[in-house]
């Protein structure tokens, strides 16, 4: 069984909105996760990005997921 972190309470504010296809083809869904204690707004490119953001919340804890995210991002920018 996995080790949960105890890190108290997340609430947050979820919107979900379909972009159209084209040509055709079926929409894509997007989604942004708004923190209620923050106010950060996080978005995400589909359900599934959401998904492994939420589970990763749950088993690590909203700061250190965020400090993850901003060293890949700024790793990303250092390598272009």
């Amino acid at each position: 069984m996995p080790n949960y972190r105890t890190s108290g309470y997340h609430a947050y504010i979820l919107r979900l909105w379909e972009e159209n296809g084209r040509c055709g083809l079926p929409g894509v869904w997007r989604c942004s996760l708004e923190n209620l204690q923050t106010q950060q707004r996080r978005g995400f490119p589909n359900l599934e990005a959401l998904f492994v953001f939420l589970c990763r919340v749950v088993e690590e804890g909203e700061s250190e997921v965020k400090v993850q995210m901003e060293n890949n991002a700024e790793n990303a920018n250092d390598a272009n």
